[in-house]
C-alpha cells in the first residue's frame, strides 16, 4: 500500500466506490445514485474517478481537465473550488449537483446506526453545536446539521471521538 496522503486517497475511493482504476462503476453498500466524477484532491495530486456512463469523448475530456487541475495546500481545499468546475459542468450538460464534505451519509435516526462499543455513545445532531477549536474540527460551525445531521460518537468520558 502506498503511504502518505495518496495512500490514504486509494483507501477513501475504494471505501466509497466499486472502480477500476478511474473507472467509477457504483457506489458501495448504498442506493445512493452514482455520481458522474469525484475529483478528490491532496497536498500530493489530485485523484479522480469518472463513472462508466460517461461516454468515452467526454471522459478523455473530463481526463484532461483534472490533469490540469492545480495541487493545492490542505489549507485551500474549503475555499478554493476546482477550476475545472465550470467547464466540466458544462462537458456534463449542466450536472450542477455537488457535495463537498464528509462522504458518508448516515441514517436520519440514531437507532440505525450500529451501535458503539460499552460505554461509548452516538448522537444525530440536528441543530448547531460549538466544538473546542482544538479539535480541528472548525468545518463544523460551518454545518447546517438541519439540512444534514451530523454523526458525533462520544468516549465514556465524554470526549468526541468522531464526527
Amino acid at each position: 500500500m502506498t503511504e502518505g496522503p495518496a495512500g490514504l486517497a486509494a483507501l477513501h475511493l475504494d471505501a466509497l466506490y466499486e472502480r477500476e482504476g478511474t473507472t467509477l462503476h457504483r457506489v458501495r453498500s448504498t442506493d445512493v445514485p452514482t455520481p458522474l466524477v469525484h475529483l478528490l484532491r491532496t497536498p500530493e495530486g489530485n485523484h479522480w474517478l469518472i463513472s462508466a456512463a460517461v461516454p468515452p469523448s467526454i471522459r478523455a475530456r473530463l481526463e484532461a481537465l483534472f490533469a490540469a487541475e492545480p495541487v493545492l495546500p490542505l489549507d485551500a481545499y474549503e475555499s478554493t473550488p476546482p477550476e475545472s468546475l465550470d467547464a466540466a459542468r458544462r462537458l456534463l450538460d449542466g450536472a450542477s449537483r455537488e457535495h463537498r464534505g464528509p462522504a458518508f451519509a448516515f441514517p436520519a435516526e440514531p437507532s440505525a446506526i450500529r451501535s458503539a462499543p460499552p460505554g461509548y455513545t452516538i448522537d444525530v445532531l440536528q441543530a448547531s453545536v460549538a466544538f473546542d477549536a482544538a479539535l480541528g474540527l472548525e468545518w463544523v460551525a460551518e454545518a447546517k446539521p438541519h439540512e444534514q445531521p451530523l454523526v458525533v460518537a462520544r468516549a465514556p468520558d465524554g470526549r468526541i471521538v468522531a464526527v
